[in-house]
């Protein structure tokens, strides 16, 4: 009898190694933001330090959903058989998008996921968190890593409890396609400071550009974008556009 339990340890252990949880739920495709850059030409603009004052491009925002009390849920497993997971108070930051499924996961200290006669079944990689598609929201276990092969587990979120998991951007850039930005990032020692920006699917690029500036107005150019410095100080920039190149 006793050898007969510990194969059928063995037997559920690996069935949950190699079982995959498919979803037949409605799902919605997760696509690119495109935002096409508008500005009114010889008009008088401000822009704080270290804010954008052009942005163009398309892309997938980031965001983050805000755990504000520890989380304690089972999620269904190989045979039905569920497995804890733990996720502390913390952040969900928006890690990954599938075609249809949008992946908030947690820092790998603030969460757990385990199962019985394995231990942890989670290493540095993983996703363990909320999955979003459209007004759908899971639990979630993606731990593809510690299994060597895609492997992701899920259970569905009460009605009730899915406005306390909203999703609110987070001011970064999960993907982009052509996305390009200017950054005002201030003014000292009677120079001018700005950081462009180009992210595309293959590369991201990034060059500082200075400009010295006297005090009189200054047209200066930043790849083919050409704008007026009116004034400036340490904590904001008074300019103008001259010309905004077309997007290719």
């Amino acid at each position: 009898m006793k050898r007969n339990k510990s194969y059928k340890t063995v037997s559920i252990c690996l069935l949950f190694l190699t079982t995959v949880a498919c979803s037949t739920t409605q799902i919605t495709p997760v696509d690119y933001k495109y935002r096409e850059f508008k500005a009114p030409i010889a008009t008088s603009l401000t822009v704080d330090t270290g804010n954008e004052l052009f942005v163009r491009g398309a892309y997938i925002e980031g965001e983050a959903i805000l755990i504000k009390e520890q989380v304690k849920k089972l999620i269904p497993g190989a045979m039905g058989i569920p497995f804890p997971i733990t996720i502390d108070p913390g952040k969900l930051t928006l890690r990954s998008t599938s075609s249809n499924w949008k992946y908030f996961c947690g820092e790998i200290d603030k969460v757990a996921a385990s199962f019985p006669g394995l231990g942890s079944v989670i290493r540095s990689g993983d996703c363990v968190g909320i999955r979003i598609s459209g007004n759908k929201m899971q639990w979630v276990v993606d731990n593809s890593n510690y299994n060597g092969f895609t492997t992701i587990y899920k259970s569905n979120i009460k009605n009730s409890e899915i406005n306390k998991y909203s999703p609110t951007p987070n001011n970064q850039v999960l993907k982009a396609i052509n996305y390009e930005k200017i950054i005002f990032e201030g003014f000292y020692g009677g120079q001018v400071y700005f950081e462009w920006e180009k992210i595309s699917q293959q590369s991201k690029e990034s060059r500082q550009f200075i400009f010295d500036f006297n005090g009189d107005p200054t047209i200066v150019g930043i790849k083919g974008q050409q704008f007026k410095i009116l004034d400036v100080n340490n904590v904001e920039l008074k300019y103008e556009w001259v010309k905004i190149k077309p997007s290719m």
